[in-house]
């Protein structure tokens, strides 16, 4: 919806437009923190979309959420495994690589003491795993008990895509909600 305030070039004409500006400034100021608040909650509601559309994850079922900063409005995953989740780990996230992973304080891929490499594996062992190139390692399965062997998992990349999401949508989201403020007035 776009609003306009028609100004005739007399006193009378520019106090009204003057005071119907003054009556936007005032809902605006009072909308602000609410169409922030809305556009986070937005955010936190894609997070969570784009996680539960991984195709590989961990069992630990993260929180997202967002809380308000001194800047605004963070958005936000907490949990155990999501650094794993996010970013991949091993041969499976060093071929799908998260492209913003250099500028974290993370380990290369295929780094760890218990990482070793498929010649290591049996025939045997191979033919049973499906590991029979690269780096592989082992972990117990917490529920089961069963020793899973794993070349790792690509990058989930859903804070990312979150990111990229927003960045693309937020002029729409933040200029309908501006809108509405206004059609108030």
């Amino acid at each position: 919806m776009e609003k306009r305030i028609k100004i005739s070039l007399n006193s009378k004409s520019i106090d009204s437009a003057i005071q119907k500006l003054s009556k936007v400034k005032k809902v605006l100021d009072k909308e602000k923190d609410d169409i922030l608040e809305d556009l986070a909650k937005q955010t936190v509601d894609k997070a969570k979309e784009f996680y539960s559309n991984l195709e590989y994850k961990s069992n630990d079922t993260p929180e997202f959420n967002y809380q308000k900063t001194e800047k605004g409005y963070q958005v936000y995953a907490k949990g155990g495994s999501l650094l794993y989740d996010e970013f991949g780990t091993g041969d499976r996230g060093n071929e799908r690589r998260h492209p913003k992973k250099g500028q974290f304080d993370l380990k290369p891929y295929n780094s760890g003491v218990t990482i070793r490499p498929a010649s290591m594996l049996s025939p045997e062992k191979q033919a049973k795993t499906g590991i029979k190139s690269g780096m592989y390692w082992t972990y117990k399965d917490p529920i089961s008990g069963e020793i899973i062997y794993t070349q790792g998992i690509p990058a989930g990349m859903f804070m990312y895509r979150t990111d990229k999401w927003l960045r693309k949508n937020y002029k729409q989201i933040v200029k309908k909600k501006v809108d509405d403020a206004i059609s108030k007035v």
